[in-house]
């Protein structure tokens, strides 16, 4: 009985002990990585959602009408610019704009069920130079709920009080490295000027945005031809990095968890590089004509060129680091080879590989036999099943041949032996 009361009373000191969070919100509609995120964090054993800090004030002024738009810009003498930048952007929306294969991270999720039961808190920011500052009675009573974290969903740019109301500060997701791009738009200049990389960070909100903590960084491959898909692909990877750190402060404790953050930005970012912002129309159309011509580039190439993965090999006892000295195998032209696993058995080689038909859109798994001259079968089918197979990680157990392969189209992690 005393094991079980001592074990009672440990489980609830770390139930009390959880990471307090708050959310700064605009509402209850969420995009949908910052819904997954919330989810995440909700059902997790080391943070609880205790208070959401909602903006009560309208995102943007009232839409005026058609007719009053056109005449204020008239009056500007910007009529035609926008009228540029119209044509523009839609020239934009045909070349990159159009979502690809992935699921849109900016569709908006209606919270209401998933954020219920947590006490809301509703502020009137005052608004000064694009900046929101959030004071008086409103500040004491978010400094009130004793919060450990409270992480940004909304408003515009934070200043004052409110980024030391909470113990550990204000948790920013930051879609752009601020070492090589910085006042974006988020993912917009990525996918424009063709860089390989997008990056991502996670921060902890100051005064001095330049100087942020940086807490977390990550890349992800550019995909020059959609900014639907880049900005997405770029948004689903950042939902991880605010449950992942909380994990992490509430396993090592604040002591490790700071010292170790102002280790990693003990040294200093120098940024020299130009100061991204909104392109200008002309430079809307630089970057549109670039693109219109490596998107022709790119039609010249599937039309006349034929791209095939295929299979390296070089047989001897060092390893050669000679691309050149490798023989190739190639596959017929309806298929590619991929992910080679190599066994060696009885003086021959078995080539576990991705194979591919272009018809079926759907991989399997297959073996090559090669004998120790470099002489080979051809590939045989040996795993198949009604979704795709890919990468047969190939593992040696207690003198026995296990195989997992990528199976991720079922949802499920598949175990095979080899007999």
């Amino acid at each position: 009985m005393k094991y079980v009361s001592n074990h009672l009373a440990n489980d609830i000191a770390m139930e009390r002990n959880r990471l307090r969070i708050g959310f700064l919100l605009d509402g209850t509609g969420l995009v949908a990585w910052a819904y997954r995120m919330v989810e995440i964090i909700k059902q997790s054993d080391y943070a609880e959602i205790t208070v959401i800090v909602q903006d009560t004030q309208p995102a943007e002024p009232l839409r005026l009408t058609l007719a009053s738009r056109i005449a204020g810009k008239i009056r500007s003498g910007q009529f035609w610019n926008a009228v540029g930048r119209r044509i523009l952007t839609a020239v934009e929306r045909l070349l990159v704009g159009k979502p690809g294969l992935l699921p849109c991270a900016f569709e908006i999720v209606d919270g209401t069920g998933l954020l219920a039961g947590i006490e809301v808190i509703k502020v009137n920011p005052r608004r000064h130079h694009g900046c929101d500052y959030i004071e008086g009675d409103e500040l004491a009573s978010i400094r009130a709920r004793d919060i450990d974290v409270l992480v940004l969903l909304g408003f515009r740019t934070l200043r004052g009080g409110i980024l030391s109301s909470a113990r550990y500060g204000v948790w920013s997701c930051q879609h752009g490295d601020i070492r090589v791009n910085r006042r974006g738009p988020a993912g917009y200049w990525e996918v424009m000027e063709s860089w390989p990389e997008t990056g991502s960070i996670l921060r902890i909100v100051t005064e001095d945005l330049d100087s942020a903590s940086v807490m977390y960084r990550s890349s992800s491959s550019t995909d020059v031809m959609s900014l639907a898909d880049n900005k997405s692909t770029v948004q689903w990877k950042a939902l991880h990095f605010i449950p992942r750190k909380l994990k992490e402060l509430y396993r090592d404790g604040n002591e490790r968890f700071f010292a170790r953050l102002k280790e990693e930005n003990a040294h200093p970012q120098f940024y020299d590089r130009r100061m991204y912002g909104t392109p200008t129309n002309g430079e809307f159309s630089v970057l549109l004509w670039k693109k219109l011509l490596q998107k022709c580039g790119r039609k010249w190439d599937d039309i006349f060129y034929f791209r095939q993965w295929f299979l390296l090999y070089d047989i001897r006892d060092d390893i050669s680091t000679t691309l050149w000295r490798f023989k190739h195998i190639t596959p017929p032209r309806d298929r590619f080879w991929a992910d080679p696993f190599v066994v060696a058995r009885d003086n021959k080689y078995y080539v576990f590989i991705e194979e591919l038909l272009y018809a079926k859109k759907r991989g399997h798994i297959s073996v090559l036999v090669m004998n120790r001259d470099g002489t080979f079968e051809p590939p045989v089918p040996i795993l198949e099943a009604p979704y795709h197979l890919s990468y047969p990680f190939i593992f040696e157990f207690e003198n026995s041949i296990y195989m997992t392969p990528d199976s991720k189209g079922s949802r499920t992690i598949e175990l095979y032996k080899c007999t």
